[in-house]
């Protein structure tokens, strides 16, 4: 089927949009506020200790790799993993193109992709170093592949395995996607089983191989206690059914929203209304079209996808707002399945306010915010009198470690685990 001149000029937008928008985000928000993991990975990387996390074993490595290639070029730590988070972003946004591709017309794809782009989440992880950009780069990635309409041939079950054992490396939370691979009918259950059996025996042979070349800490207790460090972590919080109320529930949906937008003070139960009420709407409304355009593979995977994740994070932990960034695309992805079929003028119209609202908000205002904010907590940590003795503050002792280079104590000798 051939494009007209329309059509081609939107295709190619839309990959601008792609390489534009992550490029943006690091021209307006390279000094932006960094989280204290944010720092401690930085810190790991320029004392060369801990590259390999239990938690997220590829990120460290990546990291430190975006640094050693850049450092020639004069570019710091800090600035190489801002560019290893526009290289991520542009890979999540480049899946959400082709999702978009084979579902809607190039202009409506051209806004999907540009919605896309303009969620919160997006421009604020990829100035912000954080894990879960990675994971959900793997994610999106992963959904493409196995809702494609090609046929189940065992190259596409080794690119499915590997992205599936990536998605496990980036993050262990990324595991949960073995469940939406399994029930998602892209091959028959043969190549299914092998695909996830093959992405276990890599991601597993991938944290031994860091394991043993990293020595990292917690080494000494063996491998088995070392890739299980939070699982055995005394904090209260992190995995307990306590969670499971209504607050837990607001949480949850509240920082799904403050990941898409920004959220005032006071307006979190609004927000996870709304983004709890659109949800389902967006599952009803995706189960009716998916029915009537072919669509029932790419529901089933998303559906499941987001079941599986979300009834872990309101397990695990909803408060922790960094956690909401991977239920954005599949929400996004689900989105698209649910508008398939519309009348393309009147959802053109909205698609594309939405978007331009959401791109000046979130990245034209809301950079220039954090950078702001960055400023400030710098300031704070070279202010620091140095000759007081250091409070038990897990944010002020990671500022005072990068920008100071002041020695601390390991981890679990200075303060007690805190929010992965």
């Amino acid at each position: 089927m051939t494009m007209d001149v329309s059509d081609r000029l939107a295709a190619r937008l839309s990959w601008l949009l792609v390489i534009g928008v992550p490029a943006l985000a690091l021209l307006l928000g390279h000094g932006a506020l960094q989280t204290p993991d944010g720092l401690s990975y930085l810190g790991d990387v320029r004392d060369g200790v801990d590259l390999v996390h239990p938690h997220h074993a590829l990120y460290g490595l990546l990291l430190a790799a975006a640094a050693g290639v850049l450092s020639p070029l004069g570019v710091g730590p800090l600035a190489a993993g801002q560019v290893l988070g526009a290289v991520t972003t542009g890979l999540v946004l480049a899946a959400g193109l082709q999702f978009a591709w084979r579902r809607l017309d190039p202009r409506s794809a051209l806004l999907a992709v540009a919605l896309l782009a303009g969620l919160r989440g997006f421009p604020v992880h990829t100035v912000r170093l954080e894990v879960y950009l990675t994971l959900m780069a793997a994610g999106a990635w992963l959904c493409a592949v196995c809702t494609s309409d090609r046929p189940g041939t065992l190259r596409r079950t080794a690119a499915i395995g590997t992205l599936l054992a990536t998605a496990a490396l980036a993050h262990q939370m990324g595991a949960l996607l073995a469940v939406p691979v399994l029930v998602t009918p892209w091959a028959g259950w043969r190549l299914r089983l092998a695909a996830v059996g093959g992405a276990g025996a890599l991601a597993l042979a991938g944290y031994g191989a860091g394991f043993a070349w990293g020595q990292p800490s917690g080494a000494e207790d063996g491998f088995v206690s070392w890739l299980i460090t939070y699982a055995q972590a005394p904090v209260d919080d992190w995995g307990t059914f306590g969670h499971w109320d209504l607050a837990g529930l607001a949480a949850l949906f509240g920082n799904i929203g403050r990941m898409m937008a920004p959220v005032p003070a006071g307006w979190g139960w609004l927000a996870a209304l709304g983004v709890g009420l659109g949800t389902l709407a967006l599952v009803v409304t995706g189960w009716r079209r998916a029915r009537g355009t072919g669509d029932a593979q790419a529901l089933r995977f998303l559906l499941v996808w987001l079941a599986v994740q979300l009834v872990f994070v309101l397990w695990w932990l909803p408060l922790d707002t960094d956690f909401a960034v991977p239920s954005l695309w599949p929400l996004w992805a689900l989105g698209i399945v649910a508008v398939r079929g519309l009348d393309r003028r009147r959802s053109g119209v909205v698609l594309a306010g939405v978007a331009a609202l959401l791109l000046v908000v979130n990245l034209g205002l809301g950079l220039p915010r954090l950078v702001r904010q960055g400023e400030a907590e710098r300031v704070r940590a070279m202010a620091y009198d140095l000759a007081e003795p250091i409070p038990d503050d897990y944010s002020l002792r990671q500022h005072l470690r990068w920008y100071r280079q002041v020695d601390l104590p390991a981890p679990e000798e200075a303060m007690a685990p805190t929010s992965p």
